[in-house]
């Protein structure tokens, strides 16, 4: 009778781990068992603004419209997080990766950041698609544009800000959106603000030093050519004064070609 007892103990005991492993490798058991397998909820832009007004959706409409400003405020904001960090992970890992295992093990976790900034990507491109749906006013689209695979591209600044390409790059539209809350969050994203601003810096005073350049030439030149200029009347007035006619008609040429300039 005990044995039995036993026995029957065991296979429950058996029974509850398989049941415990089914459920650990099931991708929705850390879900509540009434929202599992519910149908995804239509929102009103997916009726469109039109229909959100005839049907009297338009507070609902209104409501979503806020949501989803503050969905790709979030995305947006985790995008730059994503690749400041992956910047840093190519200027601590990639670029200092010594043999073929550190560097197969760098490049798995820019891979890995890489399908973050792709989940937050298609999270920001969702949330602005809705915006166009609800018919969002010119400013807050102009705010949150249209994002493209080439803004998900990394700046190298902040890993080798002495190379002579950067100051020609400009930071990507959404880089300066919120700059105070960024360097505030983020000592990487402060040092990358400090080092664009550095490079612009840098790029308008270039600027300025070459529109000085440029005048102070046109001005050299100018002084040049009334230096011919006296240079070949004085010649002439010397020539006349010798009484050699030749010389000084071909002086007065000069002269006057000088003048001319």
């Amino acid at each position: 009778m005990g044995s039995a007892i036993e026995d029957h103990d065991d296979t429950t005991v058996n029974e509850s781990e398989s049941e415990w492993e089914e459920q650990n490798n099931d991708p929705h058991s850390d879900l509540p068992l009434p929202f599992l397998h519910l149908p995804a909820l239509l929102l009103p832009s997916s009726f469109g603004c039109r229909n959100c007004n005839k049907h009297g959706l338009a507070t609902l409409a209104e409501l979503e419209l806020q949501l989803h400003i503050g969905q790709v405020n979030d995305a947006l904001h985790s995008i730059c997080f994503t690749l400041a960090d992956k910047v840093v992970l190519f200027h601590t890992e990639v670029h200092h990766a010594s043999n073929q295992s550190a560097n197969t093990c760098a490049w798995g976790k820019v891979h890995q950041l890489d399908m973050v900034l792709l989940r937050h990507a298609q999270i920001y491109r969702k949330g602005q698609n809705a915006m166009v749906a609800l018919q969002a006013d010119e400013t807050l689209l102009e705010r949150y544009r249209l994002l493209v695979n080439q803004d998900l591209k990394v700046t190298t600044a902040i890993s080798d800000p002495n190379r002579s390409v950067h100051h020609m790059a400009d930071l990507t539209w959404f880089w300066t959106m919120d700059i105070p809350r960024d360097a505030q969050e983020s000592d990487w994203m402060s040092e990358i603000y400090c080092i664009n601003w550095l490079c612009t810096k840098a790029v308008q005073d270039q600027w300025i030093g070459e529109v000085e350049l440029i005048k102070s030439g046109v001005q050299w030149t100018i002084n040049f050519f009334n230096s011919k200029f006296r240079q070949w009347e004085k010649l002439g007035t010397q020539s006349q004064k010798q009484g050699v006619m030749g010389h000084v008609v071909y002086a007065v040429h000069q002269a006057t070609i000088y003048a001319n300039l």
